[in-house]
């Protein structure tokens, strides 16, 4: 599926018959695991981090299926698409737990599928599908990689909701996002207000004001392929279905000094869209659009930006396109530089689309290590590590997230202007440019030699990087299961001591997906790996002791499997009632341990559950039975009848 150029034709004769469609709940799993597996080798190649994966320019749709020119791999999201609904139809709970399972994996794709499948009918509650959509400080109601999704669910959430539910979902819509353009931010609120209007809802009074406010500024359509001179601020009503013609008349009312802005701006998001556009596009209007006044340039910058990177490994000729990326580059936006959410706002940036279209255009050809940066890029990337010029933080940002490739291509560039953004002496910066780093998740050891003291530093900026902790933990913790002589343990179990305690929870999480990756080798890694890891570097003291610790180190014992008496023995300490225990029991009873280690398992949920906090007496109760199976004389244990009574 990976490489294959017909993967979607292979399944075309099958996927109507009986047989496959009654194998599809079976083929669940593996669908799933194929699909993480394949993403998780993406990420490998730094193609995909938890933030982007760029899943929806390969497949726009998870519920509309594969395209013709859709890469070979995304055969899989169909697959468990279809393997999940066809679950949903025959068992809704076991199809819930999946979706469940899908919330672990840090990848939008999974986001997608997620708000795909709460969609569907009544299997996933409306409240905890509105949780999911606002998580993340409503980070995925606005990303534009779930954007599909989303939409699709707001009709079909919306109308499940409460009364409170629903005003809690339009105050989230109304918050808006931050980012420099308020005409793109304002389009998106009212193609959200407009879904929740279309499901039939009544809008609250503040809502329904913006939504009217809104009204007959916006439209879905591409640009028209009518522009009537002298008329082009009014809506044409005819199909836009002609992109092309629509940049001839462009260019036409350009000769006669006329500029449209709005059709401009809808016309380069248009062009954006799919490669062929691009291409031709580029050929049409490049060498008009670099004649365009100075204001026009300044509001059309955020779609010039998107066709600029769209267009970045098409143009056959180089000079126009460096021209208008440094005149982007060379104007004042009017917007100051918001470190708080330094990647959000540099990816929906002009000077970070600007910055992201060179680094396209650079990977036109293969690279090779020590070829060293073009002439093209080399003083424009220079420029862009000013740190006195603050609009080009943005453009920091995207460079930070390519600092591997750039310091493989060319580390002597990169040693003398990228690394010293990494030092939190200068705390925004430091803060852009690690925020760039870890989005990109991506780990190499001779850059992580000179960057070494300021990424352990940076467990003690923890709270400057919210959105990237999980990332920056997970880093540190597989960084310290296989540090070389790189680093020393005192080092690594000092910054580890350093995080706040959703930093050690991540640390634990990241432990177990270690042990989940390890298949086969699980054993021999907890012994090798984790165990020792356990010892010298996970911290002795219990301050960062929670729920929520208690939570992710119950997730690691049972991701030991084998070892899972080990890992209740030496972890017991940091157990206490769980207000959600009702998933660690399931995750219990799947892999089977309460038959295969009952002493072990009977220690493990006293320390994690009492009357108070259980949420899945059921599920409790089949984990009882099978240790009384196993073990008939812990049946009269006391912790054993406490659990029975609850």
């Amino acid at each position: 599926v990976w490489v294959s150029k017909y993967a979607h034709d292979a399944f075309v004769k099958i996927k109507n018959t009986a047989k496959w469609k009654a194998a599809l709940p079976d083929l669940l799993p593996d669908f799933c695991a194929l699909l993480r597996e394949a993403m998780d080798m993406m990420r490998e190649l730094g193609l995909v981090n938890s933030k982007s994966d760029r899943s929806h320019w390969s497949h726009l749709s998870i519920s509309d299926g594969s395209e013709t020119g859709d890469p070979g791999w995304t055969a899989l999201i169909d697959l468990t698409r279809d393997a999940w609904i066809a679950t949903a139809a025959c068992d809704p709970a076991r199809a819930r737990r999946v979706v469940d399972d899908w919330r672990q994996a840090p990848y939008p794709l999974f986001r997608r599928l997620e708000f795909f499948a709460s969609a569907q009918g009544d299997v996933i509650p409306p409240r905890l599908a509105l949780d999911r959509l606002l998580s993340d400080d409503h980070f995925w109601l606005w990303s534009e990689e779930t954007e599909q999704e989303v939409l699709a669910l707001l009709i079909a959430l919306a109308p499940r909701l409460s009364r409170m539910e629903l005003a809690k979902l339009q105050r989230a819509i109304l918050a808006g996002f931050d980012v420099e353009s308020e005409e793109w931010r304002d389009r998106n609120i009212w193609r959200r207000l407009r879904k929740l209007q279309c499901a039939g809802v009544t809008l609250g009074k503040k809502a329904q004001a913006s939504l009217d406010a809104f009204c007959g500024r916006y439209d879905d359509a591409a640009p028209s392929s009518s522009l009537e001179t002298g008329a082009h601020d009014q809506r044409d009503q005819r199909r836009p279905d002609d992109p092309e013609t629509a940049a001839q008349e462009l260019c036409a009312l350009a000769t006669q000094a006329e500029w449209p802005e709005v059709r401009w701006g809808q016309a380069l998001r248009a062009w954006s869209t799919t490669d062929e556009l691009a291409k031709s596009s580029w050929r049409q209007v490049a060498a008009v659009l670099e004649n365009a006044p100075d204001g026009l340039f300044l509001a059309i910058s955020h779609g010039l930006g998107l066709w600029l990177k769209a267009v970045a490994q098409k143009v056959d000729d180089e000079a126009p396109f460096f021209r208008l990326c440094e005149r982007i580059l060379g104007m004042e936006h009017g917007d100051g530089v918001n470190t708080e959410e330094p990647v959000l706002r540099a990816i929906n940036h002009p000077v970070g689309h600007v910055t992201e279209a060179m680094l396209r255009w650079w990977h036109r050809n293969p690279l090779e290590d020590g070829q060293k940066l073009p002439p093209e890029l080399k003083p424009v990337f220079t420029a862009l590590c000013d740190t006195r010029i603050e609009r080009f933080r943005h453009g920091r940002v995207l460079l930070a997230a390519n600092a591997v490739t750039l310091f493989r291509v060319d580390r002597v560039w990169t040693t003398e202007h990228l690394v010293p953004l990494f030092e939190w002496t200068r705390p925004s910066d430091a803060r852009a440019a690690w925020g760039g780093f870890l989005w990109a998740g991506r780990n190499y050891r001779p850059l992580m030699r000179l960057i070494k003291k300021e990424f352990l530093k940076t467990a003690e900026h923890f709270s400057k990087i919210p959105k990237h902790g999980r990332v920056y933990a997970a880093m540190l913790t597989f960084v310290a299961l296989d540090p070389g002589d790189m680093f020393t343990t005192d080092e690594l179990a000092r910054a580890t001591r350093d995080l706040p305690q959703e930093g050690l929870v991540e640390v634990a999480h990241a432990l177990a997906n270690s042990l989940d990756s390890a298949k086969e080798g699980r054993e021999a890694h907890w012994k090798s790996r984790i165990r020792p890891y356990l010892n010298s570097v996970w911290p002795t003291s219990r301050e960062c002791l929670s729920q929520a610790t208690a939570e992710a180190v119950a997730l690691l014992c049972i991701a030991a499997r084998k070892s899972f008496p080990d890992a209740v023995d030496l972890l017991r300490d940091w157990f206490q009632p769980l207000p959600r225990s009702g998933y660690v029991v399931r995750k219990l009873n799947t892999a089977k341990l309460p038959g295969l280690f009952p002493k072990a398992t009977l220690t493990f949920l006293d320390g994690l559950i009492d009357a108070r906090t259980c949420s899945s007496s059921h599920d409790l109760k089949e984990t009882l039975r099978e240790i009384g199976t196993a073990a008939p004389e812990l049946e009269s244990d006391r912790r054993f009848q406490r659990l029975e009574l609850i």
